[in-house]
């Protein structure tokens, strides 16, 4: 029902991520089969547990992107199918000189890529936890692991911003995006998934429509957000246009 309420509004994709493990649910092939039946595309960040053959190939045959951090596959041979298949591993003051052990350790019979991203703190950086003084020399050994295997991606921006305040003070970006949780409680934000503050409804007891007309349009309190939220890029863009100096040319 969610889903058929969510096509009729738009919705051209899915993708199922954490908050929980989405494939230790017992429905998820039927909740897979059923949005491939509707034309839907779809992707995973999983830990893919229990994978096996039969199950790669599901997969491969009905997703677009799959994505996991921890899973066995040298016991397997790669599934046909359009799904592009993506080992990654989080980066921090500990472990990013072992990027390159950590790309040989990758299955490249099995994934098309590999990528890195910095390990982001949800909220207020804390020195003690996470240092990143270390991203200009692992962004150097990012380069040269990549010369060896081809394959590994990262972005560098991701690393950077890490160090980078945020120059803008208001996010746009929540107009534009939103996420369900495992109960069907309606986030704000996919980053602000759990904060009571950023519950808009639940999609077992109201229809879509009725909760997003009381979605705000922005965000002017960003003291609980992560200091690297996926929608970042966005905002940066974002707030040049409609942030307190507008100053793009055909906004003013």
């Amino acid at each position: 029902r969610i889903l058929f309420q969510l096509q009729a509004h738009g919705l051209k994709s899915v993708t199922r991520a954490g908050g929980g493990e989405p494939f230790e649910s017992p429905h998820w092939r039927y909740a897979v089969n059923l949005a491939h039946d509707m034309g839907l595309d779809q992707g995973c960040y999983s830990y893919l547990p229990g994978l096996d053959q039969e199950m790669a190939d599901f997969l491969a045959g009905r997703m677009q992107f799959v994505y996991t951090h921890s899973c066995k596959t040298r016991h397997l041979t790669k599934p046909k199918g359009n799904a592009t298949w993506t080992y990654g591993f989080l980066l921090d003051s500990e472990n990013w000189r072992k990027v390159l052990g950590m790309a040989a350790r990758v299955d490249w019979n099995f994934f098309d890529y590999c990528d890195f991203r910095p390990l982001a703190p949800e909220n207020k950086l804390d020195p003690t936890v996470l240092d990143y003084s270390w991203i200009p020399e692992g962004l150097k050994l990012l380069v040269e692991t990549q010369r060896r295997f081809p394959r590994v991606r990262h972005a560098d921006y991701k690393f950077i911003r890490m160090e980078s305040p945020r120059e803008y003070s208001t996010c746009f970006s929540t107009d534009f995006t939103t996420c369900i949780g495992p109960n069907a409680d309606v986030y704000e934000c996919t980053n602000r998934r759990g904060f009571p503050d950023s519950i808009l409804g639940n999609l077992l007891t109201e229809d879509l429509a009725s909760i997003w007309k009381r979605k705000k349009r922005c965000r002017s309190d960003l003291s609980g957000c992560r200091l690297q939220c996926r929608n970042d890029s966005m905002n940066r863009t974002l707030f040049t246009i409609f942030g307190e100096e507008m100053q793009h040319v055909n906004f003013t």
